[in-house]
């Protein structure tokens, strides 16, 4: 989502189906990562604030170079508000690729 590109997105998603993984856990996992990533940019770096692996750091100090803090803002509120309308989806994958969809566009809104 970060690098904006839509396809490569679609795919993992759809990987991620394929294998049978819960989609609807998905958005608690991206929601969290997006926080991280904000607090980590606003912070700079202050890993104190968040309960994160060696792994997790090195990966939101990559990451974090790859958006502004707008942007990712932008984002976990796509990503908050489908999270409240996962429970009346129908679909929860179609409901997660035009999230996804949105998230993308909002990073460079």
């Amino acid at each position: 989502m970060l690098a904006g590109e839509i396809h490569t997105t679609l795919h993992q998603l759809n990987d991620l189906s394929q294998k049978g993984k819960d989609l609807g856990r998905c958005f608690p996992i991206c929601s969290a990562t997006f926080r991280n990533l904000i607090l980590f940019q606003v912070s700079k770096g202050d890993l104190s604030l968040m309960e994160v692996s060696e792994a997790e750091a090195a990966a939101l100090k990559e990451q974090s170079a790859l958006a502004t803090t707008d942007a990712l803002t932008r984002i976990l509120e796509v990503l908050a508000d489908a999270e409240l309308r996962l429970r009346d989806a129908a679909s929860k994958k179609i409901l997660l690729e035009v999230t996804l969809l949105r998230a993308i566009e909002a990073r460079s809104a």
